[in-house]
């Protein structure tokens, strides 16, 4: 007698012609069908891509850094790219509106001729006071882009190719350490982008965590940045000198009125007026500037400037100026040398060979 088929057995007997039943589908409905759940999956998405580092460099350094060209040229991979896409850049010299913004009203927008690409982007910065000195305790540059199909946008016919949307910024830890982030808040667009987009952002984070946490980040050597220069004619040299040394002698004459101030600080701010003074008597300038370019177009006001010492003498007097009695830096010095030098119209050219280092910041 045979024995009796088990649960199981009877269960495959009843359905095996169903799951092993052959059926002929179209080839081009399958990679239809294929396509579709890969774009549900891993197309169109909010919060598409996210990832972090920690790094202990300042935070200034680091907004300039996420706000200027530095960025685009990481994301960018090669300068080939970089200078294609910055040299096809029109700002856009309209203040954007309720109706025509793509991220807010306060955003920078520009478009990329040829490449029917449009970027928008806005710097959100908070400050704090910390060991008296202000610095930004956390920081987001908010960017879109936006790809229609090349060339024609250019002639107002725009039909979308993908859009993405995207947040790079830092936030101050508790420990005083700074986390960075990277992330991906938006993507509207075919799946394959999604994934070529992810694979190039991941790059893009792990290179900035190399470049951020390399020994070159934050210093004062300028010769590896693009620079430009502008010798200081001797009257600005002079108002420039005379108008640090004006904030410095209302520094002195406040460390003179205050008991608690002990004699080797007001020595010292005595010894830089007089410093300044001896500055001030030359009949030749001995501080050039040196501006280091920012992006093209409408990132082009992002440019920051150093001062460089022409000679010793000049070099030991302006690592000291910038700082107060206590080390910290002193704003109404900064605020002062700033306003000389952007007032004065010093004429720039291309740095002819390769730059001293700076020894103080305005």
């Amino acid at each position: 007698v045979a024995a009796k088929p088990t649960l199981p057995a009877r269960a495959w007997g009843a359905t095996r012609w169903f799951v092993s039943r052959k059926v002929a589908v179209p080839l081009p409905f399958l990679l239809w069908g294929g396509s579709t759940t890969l774009q549900h999956y891993f197309g169109s998405s909010d919060n598409f891509f996210e990832g972090r580092f920690t790094t202990k460099k300042d935070p200034d350094d680091l907004a300039e850094f996420y706000q200027a060209e530095d960025l685009l040229k990481i994301i960018a991979v090669i300068p080939l790219f970089f200078n294609l896409f910055m040299n096809k850049v029109d700002p856009d010299t309209e203040m954007p509106t309720e109706d025509s913004m793509l991220l807010s009203v306060e955003e920078t927008h520009f478009r990329v001729r040829l490449f029917g690409m449009e970027v928008s982007f806005e710097i959100i910065q908070h400050e704090e006071e910390i060991d008296g000195e202000t610095k930004p305790t956390s920081f987001m540059r908010h960017e879109r882009f936006i790809d229609w199909v090349p060339i024609l946008a250019d002639f107002g016919y725009k039909q979308l190719l993908w859009d993405q949307t995207w947040m790079f910024g830092f936030d101050r830890k508790e420990d005083g350490s700074i986390e960075v982030y990277h992330r991906g808040e938006k993507f509207e667009g075919p799946w394959p982008i999604r994934m070529i987009v992810q694979i190039h952002q991941y790059y893009v984070l792990w290179a900035c965590e190399k470049y951020i946490n390399g020994d070159a980040f934050g210093t004062e050597d300028l010769d590896r940045q693009q620079e430009q220069l502008a010798c200081m004619p001797l009257d600005i040299f002079k108002k420039l000198v005379r108008r640090i040394r004006t904030e410095k002698e209302k520094s002195l004459r406040a460390l003179k009125d205050d008991p608690k101030s002990d004699r080797e600080t007001v020595a010292k701010a005595m010894e830089q007026v007089a410093k300044l003074a001896e500055l001030e008597a030359r009949d030749q300038s001995s501080i050039s500037v040196v501006k280091r370019s920012g992006a093209t177009g409408s990132l082009a006001a992002k440019s920051s400037m150093k001062m460089v010492a022409g000679d010793a003498a000049t070099s030991e007097v302006l690592k000291t100026v910038f700082q107060d009695e206590k080390g910290a830096k002193d704003a109404a010095v900064v605020a002062a040398a700033k306003e000389v030098v952007h007032e004065s119209n010093l004429e720039f050219k291309e740095r002819p060979r390769p730059a001293k280092k700076a020894v103080a910041g305005t």
